[in-house]
């Protein structure tokens, strides 16, 4: 793939992931593709569900301390990741023990909405299929679903807006053809959003709570320390002192990479590309060496599926970006909103994609023996420095993560001669359904933030990704992979200027 068809798909992955429904910037998140040092295999999923795959605790708590220290990473603003050296949960953590509330306090009818507030989105309830559900989860499968919907119809519409040359009248026309059943598809999400997701009234009492929350700052941020501290203390293992901790991180939907689970397909074909090359910024191509705008492919296609970071002790929307807090003096802000700060950005989704197909417009042979990632594709032609940064970034987090692997295991496999494998974690008996694995927490204070989407235990580990090998039949040749899953991309949040006290509050100073 040459630079110049490198930079169009990666623009216009840009203007689907971080762009509105309009197409606008959305200056809260962006696309950070990944620096080659996350690898994922498929059975690596699969201790989210091991009854199910046969994963014994040992081996899925391995992998649970494995996700937890891999993905919560601080992240500068870039086009790759590029993990700051604190990690996340220290971050939040430091910023719970610092921060200076303001001086008001929830009167006993505020406090009365705040719980019917609290209840109404925990409120379990049942689907017609039968899983297991809350208001404010189902709210938000039905928001993804919407968003999906969106995307597809923005990677179409973004095909049409940029067609020019060769094979530019039928992919107008297509759209043409197509456009009607798209915006339908859309309006069926937000109907299903509005309808079966209650969107009206999950929305009415999310605004009560975070409103609520600022009416006791105090009490808020001293629940939330107290739930972290118990989510450590129930997650530590400890053999002969040799304390171990991760913070519990999971990700949803929890069988992203089975086959009947939502898969959606997005295209690049050559007649787009000249005009989404107009478009990308100026430092996406100073990453490349551009030799030439040779265009050497027909189209390229693959399936991609978005996958959420669950974190259910990171209180971002409802404590960071609240106005009801701020830092001592002297202390560095969290976020400048430029970049800066000890929290510039975290990834919050992971983009995967499989089934990767290439057709070329010319004979080229075939890698013996060899595998093909999109990543691949995308970033052979990256200049030297730039590579050069990006495999040291890879061998240093690399070491990391094996280090804190090896370090686990051992700690693990030592707790075999314990009887009681209830052990394994300390204050926590890990348990197993077929539907997810709950625990048997410690006592939750109540401000607890609910579970986002559909939640679940799971975590992934490292083991690199299994690609057959590239198929080249005559030409044009068509590259192809199988549906053996790559970690892509991730969707960060982008921090804003934080903390943003509020100077109406009442602050002691």
């Amino acid at each position: 793939m040459t630079p110049i068809v490198a930079i169009a798909l990666i623009t216009k992955l840009k203007l689907i992931f971080e762009t509105d429904k309009q197409g606008n910037k959305e200056t809260n998140k962006f696309l950070a593709f990944q620096n080659g040092s996350f690898p994922v295999a498929k059975e690596n999923f699969y201790f989210m569900q091991p009854d199910k795959y046969g994963i014994g605790p040992i081996d899925t708590a391995i992998k649970m301390f494995d996700f937890a220290n891999t993905f919560n990473f601080v992240s500068e603003v870039d086009d790759f990741i590029k993990p700051g050296s604190d990690a996340l949960e220290d971050i939040y953590y430091d910023t719970l023990k610092y921060a200076i509330p303001a001086n008001n306090t929830r009167g006993p009818e505020q406090e009365e909405r705040f719980m019917k507030a609290i209840a109404f989105l925990n409120q379990a309830i049942e689907l017609e299929s039968g899983e297991q559900t809350t208001y404010l989860a189902n709210y938000d499968k039905y928001e993804q679903l919407y968003k999906i919907a969106v995307s597809e119809y923005k990677n179409r519409e973004l095909a049409y807006k940029n067609a020019t040359g060769d094979g530019a009248e039928e992919l107008k026309a297509k759209w043409i053809n197509d456009e009607s059943a798209l915006k339908t598809d859309i309006e069926r999400n937000l109907l299903n959003w509005e309808t079966l997701g209650k969107r009206s009234q999950v929305e009415k009492y999310l605004g009560d709570f975070l409103a609520l929350s600022a009416a006791s700052p105090t009490k808020t941020i001293a629940d939330l320390k107290l739930e972290y501290e118990l989510f450590t203390k129930a997650t530590t293992i400890d053999h002969l002192a040799n304390e171990l901790n991760y913070i519990p991180t999971y990700f949803s939907p929890v069988n992203f990479f089975e086959d009947e689970t939502g898969w959606h397909e997005i295209s690049l074909d050559k007649s787009e590309v000249q005009s989404l090359v107009k478009q990308a910024p100026e430092r996406l191509k100073n990453l490349y060496e551009i030799n030439d705008e040779h265009i050497d492919i027909n189209t390229v296609r693959f399936e991609y599926t978005v996958v959420d970071i669950i974190r259910e002790w990171l209180h971002y929307n409802d404590f960071l970006l609240q106005p009801f807090w701020k830092l001592p003096a002297a202390s560095p802000p969290l976020s400048d909103g430029i970049g800066g700060g000890n929290l510039p950005a975290f990834p919050q989704k992971i983009i995967f994609v499989r089934k990767l197909s290439v057709e070329t417009q010319s004979t080229v042979p075939a890698e013996p023996g060899g595998t093909k990632r999109l990543f691949d594709f995308l970033f052979q032609k990256l200049k030297p420095a730039v590579k050069t940064t990006l495999l040291i970034q890879t061998d240093l987090l690399t070491k990391k993560r094996n280090e804190q692997l090896f370090k686990t295991k051992e700690i693990l496999l030592k707790e075999r001669t314990v009887p009681d494998e209830s052990r394994l974690i300390r204050g926590k008996k890990i348990t197993f359904n077929p539907r997810f694995m709950q625990t048997t927490r410690l006592a939750k204070p109540t401000i607890s933030r609910f579970y986002k989407a559909q939640w679940s235990p799971k975590v992934f580990a490292s083991a690199g990704i299994k690609i057959p090998e590239i198929i080249t039949p005559a030409p044009p040749v068509t590259i192809t992979t199988g549906s053996e899953i790559e970690l892509l991309a991730f969707i960060c949040n982008k921090v804003p200027g934080c903390p943003a006290p509020d100077p109406t509050l009442s602050w002691d100073d």
